[in-house]
């Protein structure tokens, strides 16, 4: 059984924008547990292959539609005290 946390599978994902910031560079997808090459790729979870492609989907879809509509903003965003 692995030891690695199950949040390591979104440490380094990719979910940059495209060069005309309308959408993300690549899609986040879900691949077979150990196959991941690509940073935007999540790794599935032994045993529960529903639930990672749920996740990997919500993250993929709201990452395509909010990001390009945040992005203008992050300046400011990164900016502003708590």
């Amino acid at each position: 059984m692995s030891t690695r946390r199950p949040s390591a599978n979104f440490d380094a994902l990719d979910v940059r924008l495209n060069s005309d910031a309308t959408a993300l560079a690549n899609a986040v997808v879900l691949v077979k547990k150990g196959s991941k090459t690509n940073p935007w790729e999540v790794d599935a979870i032994t045993g529960a292959t529903i639930s990672s492609n749920a996740v990997a989907k919500a993250i993929n879809a709201s990452a395509q539609q909010l990001l390009p509509q945040i992005q203008p903003y992050l300046e400011e965003l990164e900016g502003a005290q708590p």
